[in-house]
């Protein structure tokens, strides 16, 4: 008589109230969600070998639960059952595995929402801070520490990663606006913190103005050398994403001779 294959229920989440007229498209939809929200609480239900994923539904007078359970694979008990003494569950293993993640959520969320660590270069920190960036606006998220999970509140969190890096480049200016502007990179644009080649040699792309360096004096001036072609020696600074640690604002600092800076004459060089 073979054993039957083990099932382990790891989250019960409520899914809609008793008697929701919920379509086949909004059903799926809701149900890949908190899967796809699983998946990045718990990293290692994407490294299963020896289980599967398996989803069913719970009905209540009220509620429905989505229950989400990992169900050992038939592969792997047979081969548990083959063995007179078994070293190496590894369907235990993996139950065990995933519940110690799920122990530990709650400091891994107050560690993404302080660590100082590059989110680049974590891709599991990276993770957790998508999902807290999706539910910021509702002020707490739902995490997935227990069978029943629980809500944690989400205290305000900035776009940008504190700390910033600059470089020097020089650009030709195409078009000047009241908060941005366009410029042609004379020469590569490399991330000063991970010595990687953001933008190649005669990319065109946006700068925000330093809010210094947005009078009606430095547009003039701004203007003034783009019509005259000026290669201009920009000093821009970079701003990284939060969440992902990447660069995502570009800002051109006030440039020197410019009203918005009091330094000598600008490092320009008129071009042949």
């Amino acid at each position: 008589m073979s054993t039957p294959l083990r099932n382990t229920v790891i989250a019960r989440r409520l899914f809609a109230t008793a008697g929701s007229n919920l379509n086949d498209t909004a059903w799926d939809s809701r149900k890949r969600s908190v899967l796809e929200e699983l998946f990045l609480q718990l990293p290692a239900l994407r490294q299963l070998t020896a289980s599967s994923l398996h989803t069913s539904f719970e009905v209540t007078d009220k509620n429905i639960f989505l229950l989400v359970s990992m169900e050992e694979s038939m592969q792997r008990s047979m081969v548990f059952q083959s063995k007179s003494q078994v070293s190496n569950d590894m369907y235990a293993h993996e139950v065990f595995k995933v519940c110690a993640e799920q122990a530990a959520l709650p400091e891994r969320f107050e560690q993404s929402l302080r660590s100082i660590e590059d989110p680049a270069a974590h891709p599991h920190l990276a993770q957790m801070r998508q999902l807290i960036w999706q539910h910021r606006k509702n002020g707490r998220i739902h995490i997935s520490s227990s069978l029943q999970g629980e809500w944690v509140d989400i205290p305000h969190v900035t776009s940008t990663l504190p700390g910033t890096g600059r470089v020097e480049v020089d650009v030709q200016l195409l078009t000047i606006g009241k908060s941005e502007v366009k410029a042609s990179l004379l020469g590569d644009l490399v991330c000063p913190i991970r010595q990687i080649q953001l933008f190649h040699r005669g990319k065109a792309i946006r700068l925000h103005r330093h809010p210094l360096f947005r009078k009606m004096s430095d547009t003039m001036y701004l203007s003034r050398l783009m019509h005259d072609c000026t290669t201009v020696c920009a000093r821009i600074e970079i701003e990284y994403d939060w969440v992902n640690g990447q660069p995502h604002r570009l800002t051109l600092e006030p440039l020197c001779g410019s009203s918005g800076d009091e330094g000598q004459a600008n490092v320009l060089r008129s071009q042949a």
